[in-house]
């Protein structure tokens, strides 16, 4: 991974919910259709959260989201709060 982002705690709610989905497995396609926005607006949310982590992919992108507490990844059926309503 780079060298760790300076501004790790400046993703909007949106990006925070939009990195957990992609962190869950959604293509874009899917997390556009869970919170009722378009491909192009996830895939713009994408490139912001990669910059702002400093990073060129979303797998890094999701390493870090995991990394600074920004995501979670589960393993196995794990009950959780529903995300998609914000």
């Amino acid at each position: 991974m780079n060298q760790r982002p300076e501004s790790i705690r400046n993703l909007s709610p949106r990006q925070k919910q939009v990195v957990q989905l992609l962190a869950d497995g959604n293509s874009f396609r899917q997390v556009a259709a869970l919170i009722g926005i378009s491909t192009n607006t996830v895939s713009k949310h994408a490139q912001a959260i990669q910059h702002k982590y400093r990073v060129a992919t979303c797998y890094q992108m999701i390493a870090w989201a995991v990394a600074l507490g920004d995501a979670c990844v589960f393993i196995g059926h794990v009950e959780r709060k529903n995300i998609v309503a914000g």
